[in-house]
């Protein structure tokens, strides 16, 4: 009997679907190491874990001693020694069979120590096995269970699609969204909207001894690394269409800055607006600017965020209450107008004079073209520049009486409030003329 010095009250919060986890990972990185085979197979109420690999010397079940390599799931080559602490303490049946030895844990009590301590029944048998042959006792859920934590198995056991091989998938899985680091569960984020693929020595950073603490800032700082270098054009738009939506999800709160994001890849972002939201976009900044933008075609993006708001303002996009109209016009000389269109303007003119106001000059344009940074064609059939104090009609609407009066109205009541659209000044004089004209209207 061999006692290696450890009680069975480490670890108190391992249960037996985590010892089978440890014990499955053993034999794949045996596997991956040594390009050898390994198995899981269920068989009259056992389950046999084995691979043809080189196999273990005494000398690995020392605490302290680890072959891992930097691309394996284990980090400190401890799990296999605490699994079978696990199934001593639980009372369960594990043999641990290689080369000519059986290999048993058996709790005993120390009368040096005091205490119970784990030791190791070790005897040798006449037959070699090849390699490590793990034999346990475990119930088919508790099998699945560990067999969940692993990539291989977990994509056969449940719907898994990738979102960029290697990178990025998304697992249904009810239990919320795994991270998985060198292919191996080890964190399962439930309001994610998608799973992460970590590898190498710095990403098994992330856990600690017992792989049942995740260091919380390291990780997100890792995946918010990922997610900015990578720039998948998928990815980011479910994560800006979530930040849209006001959708309270982990990738929300990991720190995505656009400083993050290398230059090459800063375009994939605005792209993914672009697809989400279309050309004409803008930040809210308050209700009254904003409803001035929607008027002129914007779409507001309202994050709720000052983070994701000051996200889009440093990527390019403008605030709503940035926007400033500019209008892009070809003037027609009013001489080139046909006769009706002629008449039609003079009836409009002395129309709005007699009833309102005097519109002052007006300038026949072919089209009227508003936007501010972009020059974005806009459904306008009228104008007005306070900074030139000038009326702008499209020519198209001179052939319509009805639709000419409404719009020259429309731009003297700009002319007269100085107010922009959708503000209080400028629905003021618009219902002042109303009133008025139903005065006249009942005399």
């Amino acid at each position: 009997m061999k006692s290696v010095g450890i009680s069975p009250k480490y670890v108190s919060n391992w249960d037996i679907k985590r010892a089978v986890r440890e014990i499955i990972q053993n034999a794949l990185d045996v596997r991956d190491e040594y390009g050898c085979k390994a198995k899981v197979v269920k068989k009259k109420g056992k389950a046999i874990i084995k691979d043809n690999g080189p196999g273990m010397e005494l000398k690995h079940f020392v605490m302290g001693i680890s072959g891992k390599g930097a691309d394996s799931r284990g980090q400190f080559g401890e799990g296999l020694k605490l699994a079978l602490l696990v199934f001593a303490r639980e009372r369960r049946e594990i043999k641990v069979k290689t080369g000519n030895k059986v290999i048993t844990p058996v709790i005993e009590w120390s009368e040096e120590f005091e205490e119970e301590l784990i030791s190791l029944n070790v005897e040798e048998t006449g037959h070699k096995v090849q390699g490590t042959r793990i034999e346990i006792e475990v119930t088919n859920d508790e099998l699945r269970q560990g067999m969940l934590y692993f990539l291989e198995y977990h994509k056969k056991m449940v719907k898994f699609e990738w979102i960029k091989r290697n990178q990025f998938s998304i697992s249904h899985s009810v239990q919320g969204s795994p991270i998985w680091v060198n292919n191996t569960l080890v964190s399962l984020k439930e309001d994610a909207i998608c799973s992460y693929h970590l590898n190498g020595a710095e990403a098994k950073r992330i856990m600690n001894r017992d792989r049942d603490t995740i260091d919380g800032d390291k990780l997100e700082n890792m995946v918010a690394e990922k997610i900015c270098e990578e720039g998948n054009l998928k990815l980011v738009k479910l994560i800006l269409s979530g930040v849209a939506e006001r959708k309270n999800f982990w990738e929300a709160n990991l720190p995505i800055y656009v400083h993050r994001i290398p230059r090459s890849k800063r375009r994939i972002w605005k792209q993914a607006v672009h697809e989400l939201f279309g050309k004409n976009v803008v930040i809210s900044s308050n209700p009254q600017a904003d409803e001035k933008a929607r008027y002129k075609g914007k779409k507001v993006i309202d994050t709720g965020s000052y983070k994701w708001d000051d996200f889009l303002i440093d990527l390019g996009f403008k605030k709503s209450d940035e926007f400033k109209e500019s209008y892009k016009m070809e003037r027609i000389r009013q001489k080139h107008l046909n006769t009706q269109e002629r008449e039609n303007l003079e009836w409009a003119r002395s129309l709005v004079q007699k009833h309102y106001h005097n519109p002052g000059k007006i300038n026949i344009v072919t089209e009227i073209k508003t936007g501010n940074d972009q020059d974005i064609q806009g459904d306008v059939l009228g104008a007005y520049d306070r900074e030139k104090d000038k009326i702008y009609l499209a020519r198209d609407i001179l052939s319509d009486k009805s639709q000419l009066a409404k719009t020259l109205l429309h731009e003297v009541a700009h002319k007269v409030s100085q107010a922009g659209d959708c503000t209080a000044e400028f629905e003021s004089a618009l219902t002042s003329i109303a009133g008025e004209l139903l005065m006249k209207l009942d005399t």
